[in-house]
């Protein structure tokens, strides 16, 4: 009774998430104890993928993939869920620093495009309409900076044109006044 009484409280352990209750197994023929302690190291098994999957991502190591080798049905299953959840959150990131990165290259042109749902697709609207906005502002900066320059132009060779003829009139013998007198000789 006391061995049945070892592998029902190893097992209402797992069942609870405690996988440290150590199961002594009497013989080849205890299979209970035996599947008990295998339920135990699939689930730690499956802890420490999950859990180096957790740590990469906190990281930003967004290319890392939880090992879904050595598991079996729904541990399985679970670890490659989390992996595609992992890929459905990397996409967008990705999607959004290539648009980030072309904008720092003074690229004003590229915008996110992959389809997204729910936030993600919050985001994709965002960050475009802010890279359409710098783009439109970048452009009537340029527009701005052609007229400043086309009137820079215009003052110049109106002050050329003053400084010619103020030369010129420096230049020139003063003119005689005809007073209406005239000589008759």
């Amino acid at each position: 009774s006391t061995w049945l009484g070892e592998v029902s409280s190893a097992a209402e352990a797992v069942g609870r998430g405690d996988l440290c209750r150590a199961i002594k197994q009497r013989s080849e023929a205890d299979t209970l104890s035996l599947s008990v302690a295998r339920a135990q190291s699939a689930l730690k098994r499956l802890d420490e993928d999950a859990a180096t999957l957790i740590v990469a991502v906190r990281e930003g190591r967004l290319g890392e993939r939880a090992a879904t080798t050595g598991h079996e049905g729904a541990y399985k299953e679970l670890l490659g869920g989390l992996n595609e959840l992992v890929d459905a959150c990397a996409a967008p990131i990705r999607d959004a620093r290539n648009v980030l990165d072309k904008i720092a290259e003074k690229k004003l042109t590229e915008r996110m495009s992959g389809e997204y749902c729910g936030e993600w697709g919050a985001i994709k609207a965002s960050l475009n309409k802010a890279a359409d906005n710098l783009d439109d502002a970048m452009g009537q900066v340029v527009v701005a900076a052609d007229q400043v320059t086309t009137a820079a132009t215009e003052i110049t060779i109106g002050n050329q044109s003053l400084a010619q003829a103020a030369t010129e009139q420096r230049r020139a013998p003063p003119a005689e006044h005809d007073h209406g007198l005239a000589i008759d000789a």
